[in-house]
């Protein structure tokens, strides 16, 4: 029979063992985005103070919506809503906005947030993309920052640039806003978080989101949409307590009345998010 004094070192070993598992997931993280990491050292154009300003210019005082691709704005009716913002803006796939949801949305695009992932199975190829955006979209920002870390960015948005030959202006995030944001969420945001994280760190007036619901229910996206799903990247519980949080904190920010009721059941915190390969 075991005593529960001779039970303690038991449990002590074990949790010695468990922290040292920590410990080590911990370094093969940093180990892993380190060379990404060591990429922001290098000057790049892309990460020209003046491009950032540029952006903060164009948004500064403005009324936002940002509207994603979920079910829940079919039938929504919400066009006269959105479009009378001083900024609409949609994330990856939304463009052209398809003619049975304009109604529920609209049509006009003044920025587009974009993962610009190359390996998309279903995402247009980026000359496709630069045709949409040419002579309708005032700006065209990246998702993720302009570094390679669990996944390629920088790579993809070298290829983008070269294939927008400067036709509309671009904004890549900041590094550190993008690197506060995924400690935030410990887990990689999805497009419209990272986009939501982006706009909220300007001097904007007001962010109104819709069209987003962490992929609850039974549908992930409005019919059409070329959206390739979540990954095990994006842990969808972390994030949506992320924004449950900006929404208790940032007054500029309103969340359309369904995401209001999701954020609202989101517990504070959500286990931490798995690793793996996935999808931006």
């Amino acid at each position: 029979m075991v005593t529960s004094a001779g039970m303690r070192p038991r449990k002590l070993a074990f949790e010695l063992r468990a922290r040292a598992g920590r410990v080590r997931r911990r370094l093969n993280w940093a180990l892993s985005w380190a060379p990404g990491l060591a990429r922001g050292l290098i000057p790049s154009p892309l990460r020209d103070p003046a491009g950032m300003r540029a952006y903060g210019r164009y948004l500064a005082g403005k009324r936002v919506a940002l509207v994603g691709p979920a079910p829940t704005i079919e039938g929504s009716l919400q066009r006269d809503l959105i479009e009378s913002q001083d900024v609409v803006v949609r994330v990856n796939h939304a463009l052209p906005v398809p003619a049975h949801l304009q109604p529920d949305v609209g049509c006009r695009t003044d920025v587009l947030y974009h993962n610009l992932w190359r390996g998309s199975p279903r995402a247009r190829p980026f000359p496709e993309l630069v045709a949409l955006l040419d002579g309708h979209v005032q700006w065209v920002c990246a998702a993720y920052p302009y570094l390679n870390l669990d996944h390629p960015f920088a790579d993809d948005i070298d290829r983008f640039v070269t294939d927008l030959a400067g036709r509309v202006p671009f904004h890549v995030p900041s590094n550190l806003r993008y690197l506060r944001t995924w400690w935030d969420c410990r887990t990689r945001p999805n497009a419209g978080v990272s986009a939501i994280a982006d706009l909220l760190s300007f001097d904007i007036a007001r962010l109104y989101i819709t069209g987003f619901t962490f992929y609850a229910g039974a549908q992930a996206y409005h019919a059409g949409y070329r959206g390739a799903g979540s990954g095990p990247v994006h842990d969808q519980g972390r994030q949506r307590a992320f924004v449950a949080r900006l929404l208790r904190t940032d007054a500029r920010l309103v969340a359309d009345e369904v995401l209001g009721q999701i954020l609202a059941a989101s517990p504070p915190t959500s286990p931490l998010a798995p690793t793996g390969d996935g999808q931006p």
